[in-house]
């Protein structure tokens, strides 16, 4: 099964945050949401291919929050910090899924962990700074 919901990347969950040398955001700086118009997020994929392949034979499924290491790699703090509330949502899916079908395997794994680590070849050292759920201030470079 294969869902196609947009002609290119899908929309990320916050608007972008871009790392620079001089340092963007602040200390008051709170990400935001981007407009995902009826572009599903990755718990509601999830939740859809799990109705879809269940069956008594078993299945094999991959999820997979893509752009967390495209935005590391651009810079983007906000989007690549929303990939992995994505994932972590999917997960949920999954978990619940597993609290009724105990014989279910989940593996979660990164392909190489870049997530929100800021590394663009060639440049000075970027950063961002952006406020935590908790108020805080937190410098990501």
């Amino acid at each position: 099964m294969l869902g196609l919901f947009a002609s290119g990347y899908m929309t990320t969950k916050y608007q972008p945050l871009i790392a620079t040398a001089a340092g963007s955001g602040s200390i008051t700086y709170r990400r935001l949401p981007n407009s995902r118009g009826d572009e599903p997020t990755l718990a509601e994929m999830t939740s859809t291919a799990l109705q879809l392949v269940d069956n008594p034979n078993g299945f094999f499924m991959q999820v997979e929050s893509a752009q967390t290491g495209k935005g590391a790699h651009d810079g983007n703090i906000c989007g690549s910090l929303g990939q992995v509330s994505e994932a972590d949502k999917a997960l949920e899916v999954l978990l619940e899924y597993q609290r009724t079908h105990p014989d279910t395997l989940i593996v979660v794994t990164a392909d190489h962990g870049d997530a929100t680590q800021i590394v663009r070849p060639g440049e000075a050292k970027a950063y961002g700074t952006l406020q935590t759920a908790d108020g805080d201030p937190i410098r990501i470079g």
